[in-house]
């Protein structure tokens, strides 16, 4: 499935900043909610058939970011890109973004893009295909590694309470 990402905007049919259940009536599968790991703040929508979750926020349930993995085909400015090697996507990107973001081999972030790329074997196979793309809206990040810090300081205080 071929899914266009407008980057700050949204994923094919899902914009960021609609409401967790309009999200989950533009899809045509049911969504199964989880925690993506124990720091989620909140449930990410997985919609399994698409290849697509979407994470809320949790100051107001909307969506605000969306990661598409294969086989499903993201496509940015008319490009696929989880279909051609990392090494080759990665050179495409800092072309593109003079800023890009490499956190670890294979974490790439562009903010100009509002995208983030994820190839775990990036640096041991980088003729391989980037395995998850992330688009997220503008407000992504604001405060993000505070809410983090939050969670984390929630969960000890709950585990330390046991």
């Amino acid at each position: 499935m071929k899914l266009t990402i407008v980057p700050f905007r949204g994923v094919g049919p899902i914009q960021f900043g609609m409401s967790r259940e309009e999200v989950r009536k533009t899809m045509p599968e049911r969504a199964e909610p989880f925690r993506k790991n124990m720091f989620s703040l909140t449930d990410t929508d997985d919609f399994k058939d698409h290849r697509i979750h979407v994470f809320y926020s949790a100051q107001d349930d909307t969506a605000e970011a969306i990661e598409i993995w294969q086989p499903a085909k993201p496509l940015l400015g008319g490009e696929t890109l989880l279909d051609k090697p990392y090494a080759q996507l990665l050179k495409e990107l800092q072309e593109t973004d003079p800023d890009l973001e490499i956190e670890n081999p294979g974490e790439v972030t562009s903010h100009r893009l509002g995208i983030c790329v994820w190839a775990p074997t990036a640096d041991s196979e980088p003729w391989r295909p980037a395995r998850s793309v992330l688009a997220f809206a503008k407000t992504y990040w604001d405060g993000f590694a505070e809410q983090r810090a939050d969670a984390v300081n929630t969960l000890l205080k709950r585990l330390g309470e046991q």
